[in-house]
């Protein structure tokens, strides 16, 4: 499901690019609609995951809220803004010192404490939320910037070329799953006495 929805998102791309460049739009616009766009997504997702629609996995519900493209949509967009904030404001980026480095360790322990209590927002709001569904998008494009915004040991770390590597590598891996399957199991799981 995910590649269809990312081949999705690749066939939209091009369209957006040309929206951005025809409508001469600033990255404090692009991230305002992609923000808005976020938040409108999650309520209705969220109203989705309601006893009265959702009916659990396996089920049409359960499709339609976790891997129909436009449910994953709101994060594409988030990423494009990102990205376009990150091409247009580049000097903001690459900072040392310990102000970038802060945000950056505070950023990623928000992004960390949310992923480990999931249901802290839950018992807070009572609405239950589609959490598999880019909830965590936005957290993601701030951690994806913050990186991206400070200079420092952990950037150095991440950015090693054999980090960079098994990185490129796993994404490549994982864009081939599907038709490595198809191989194994049409040429050789018959040959092999494994389940």
């Amino acid at each position: 499901w995910s590649l269809s929805v990312e081949m999705f998102f690749y066939l939209t791309f091009p369209l957006i690019i040309f929206i951005i460049r025809k409508s001469q739009i600033t990255p404090v616009t692009l991230s305002l609609g992609a923000i808005g766009f976020y938040v409108f997504t999650q309520a209705i997702l969220s109203n989705l995951m309601t006893d009265k629609f959702y009916n659990g996995f396996p089920s049409a519900s359960h499709d339609l809220i976790y891997y129909f493209p436009l449910s994953h949509y709101c994060s594409f967009l988030l990423g494009v803004a990102g990205g376009y904030i990150y091409l247009k404001k580049q000097k903001h980026f690459q900072q040392e010192g310990v102000f970038p480095l802060f945000i950056l360790l505070l950023i990623l322990s928000i992004t960390y404490y949310f992923l480990q209590n999931p249901r802290i927002l839950l018992d807070f709001s009572g609405i239950p939320l589609a959490y598999g569904s880019s909830f965590y998008s936005l957290l993601f494009i701030l951690m994806i910037l913050g990186i991206a915004y400070s200079k420092s040991f952990i950037t150095k770390v991440l950015s090693l070329p054999v980090l960079v590597l098994l990185g490129e590598s796993s994404y490549a891996l994982y864009i081939l799953q599907y038709p490595v399957h198809m191989a194994y199991s049409k040429y050789l799981s018959p040959h092999l006495s494994l389940s």
